[in-house]
């Protein structure tokens, strides 16, 4: 019968981590790299892609920072061979990204979804946030606006506050 102290000392003793070889190894489809298992994502429920959590990162934010939105599989290949045509949805992703590429995307699909990029200017005042229905996407035909929430006038097609530079048409 094991001694009080020695039973004691039996439930002190924890139980020892788990090593990489212990947890499991994956092939990262994008990187062809091996990686561990915990590393794994899909970048859609409807895709059977696996990539490693730093491709996707990697890939949305190029594609977002490029404008391409939606963001789609990386593994779109050309017409008459097989390709993925699933799509990344920003939920799926937003515990991986930081928070401003994440606003950037979101901000993105919803331009996208009311009438594209240009289609609203946004004043350059933190303390106001209102954005401008312009209209129109693409080069703006008017340069100057005054924000409806503030009044303050600022330039459509840098998005800066209204000065001397916009009045001798550099802006």
């Amino acid at each position: 019968m094991p001694s009080p102290s020695s039973a004691r000392e039996a439930a002190r003793r924890r139980v020892p981590p788990l090593s990489d070889d212990d947890i499991g190894w994956f092939h990262c489809e994008a990187c062809d790299e091996p990686r561990l298992l915990y590393d794994r994502r899909r970048v859609s429920g409807g895709c059977a892609h696996e990539l490693c959590v730093a491709c996707v990162v990697g890939h949305v934010e190029a594609r977002v920072a490029a404008g391409e939105v939606p963001v789609r599989c990386p593994f779109q290949f050309p017409a008459g061979s097989s390709h993925c045509d699933a799509v990344v949805h920003p939920e799926d992703c937003k515990d991986l990204l930081y928070i401003g590429d994440f606003d950037a995307w979101c901000v993105a699909l919803c331009e996208l979804a009311v009438g594209g990029p240009g289609a609203f200017a946004r004043y350059p005042n933190p303390d106001c946030g209102e954005r401008l229905d312009t209209g129109a996407g693409g080069e703006r035909a008017v340069s100057g606006a005054t924000c409806l929430r503030c009044s303050r006038a600022f330039c459509l097609r840098c998005e800066q506050p209204w000065d001397e530079r916009h009045r001798d048409g550099e802006g």
